[in-house]
């Protein structure tokens, strides 16, 4: 990240991600296993309503005030106020956590099997200490800038980055020198083992006029963002249509400084959390969707997002190509073992490694 900021005249601060020993993500566990049991008491009681039905229905809802106080400038809290665990010393949040094991859960909230045959999913099938320790380090994170209220000003970006999470903030003359007095500030957090398009400045100033004003996020990279097809909705121009043949011409000649252009596209379902950009209202939206009970702490973050993204719970945008990339030179914080598809001995989570067209690192990594 040091090379990047000096290589980029970009600027980082830094914010410590959550161990996976830390008290926080055993309490966590023991509140997840908690808010299931509360989910499964309410279930069996609209079941005993139903009693001809075959299966019962969920009572799993949104709240409806989401939308209202992530336009609000009302403080939001970390935790669900309606569904906090107790952290301190001597609560039954605070104990060790069980040995059940508990699965992910998908969609909104579908538990793939019960917790008896929970013994027979994979790993990357089970919540483990890792994956909640990773929702706890971007959290606290969109939590932070959830509670900023920044006003954005022209010549000046906040850029965040973590070590797990690794945080960043302004530069004076980077990505969103071009923005308006009216235009959301962007916050955009970076893994600390990415690698960046040497004229991701230029890219991103030029990029960023075209976006809608209710953006919520944008994801940087990768052009498949693991697994995705981010370029499965046709791309975004200033006036919202898709590039024809005669415009990309035009610009490539009038930008012959930008020979390798890249486009916004409405997001699909992107599940990396390597390189992506809040704005405050889409960063409080997201924060009341991550905290709300039974689906916090539910699954892999990353496939957490992607599923809010996909549901439209969010106006997401992908960059395709990506203009920042996982370079995959060291151990995944969350993927344990095999990693569900990862390399068997290396535990470096998913094998899928894109390159840049001139990243900073592109000589070095090969």
């Amino acid at each position: 990240m040091d090379i990047l900021s000096s290589k980029l005249n970009l600027h980082w601060q830094w914010l410590n991600a959550v161990a996976a020993s830390d008290r926080v993500v055993n309490a966590t566990l023991n509140w997840v296993r908690e808010a299931r049991n509360k989910a499964a008491r309410s279930t069996s009681e609209e079941a005993k309503d139903t009693p001809g039905e075959k299966n019962a229905p969920s009572s799993f809802t949104w709240p409806t005030d989401i939308s209202s106080l992530a336009a609000s400038d009302k403080y939001l809290d970390y935790w669900d106020p309606s569904d906090s665990p107790d952290l301190d010393d001597g609560s039954p949040f605070s104990q060790n956590a069980s040995d059940a094991l508990l699965p992910v859960t998908t969609l909104d909230y579908v538990l793939p099997v019960s917790g008896e045959t929970a013994t027979l999913l994979q790993e990357y099938m089970l919540l483990s200490p890792r994956r909640i320790a990773c929702w706890h380090s971007h959290l606290k994170l969109i939590h932070r800038i959830a509670n900023s209220g920044v006003v954005h000003r022209p010549g000046n970006s906040n850029i965040i980055s973590e070590d797990a999470l690794d945080s960043a903030s302004s530069s004076p003359e980077t990505m969103y020198q071009k923005a308006t007095a009216t235009q959301r500030a962007a916050w955009l957090i970076l893994e600390d083992d990415v690698d960046m398009e040497r004229d991701i400045n230029a890219q991103l100033s030029r990029l960023w006029k075209h976006l809608p004003d209710d953006w919520d996020i944008v994801f940087l990279g990768k052009s498949r963002h693991c697994w995705s097809n981010e370029s499965f909705y046709p791309a975004i121009l200033d006036d919202n249509r898709p590039p024809s043949r005669k415009s990309l011409y035009k610009f490539a000649r009038e930008s012959p400084s930008l020979p390798y252009v890249h486009h916004l596209h409405p997001s699909y379902a992107p599940k990396c959390t390597h390189a992506y950009v809040l704005s405050t209202p889409g960063a409080r939206r997201l924060l009341l969707h991550l905290r709300y009970a039974p689906f916090a702490y539910s699954r892999a973050i990353d496939q957490a997002i992607a599923w809010l993204v996909k549901s439209g719970r969010l106006k997401s945008y992908s960059v395709v190509p990506s203009l920042v990339v996982q370079r995959k030179i060291g151990k995944s914080d969350v993927w344990g073992g095999d990693g569900g598809g990862g390399e068997s001995n290396g535990n470096v989570g998913s094998g899928w490694k894109e390159r840049l067209r001139n990243g900073v690192f592109s000589e070095e990594d090969g």
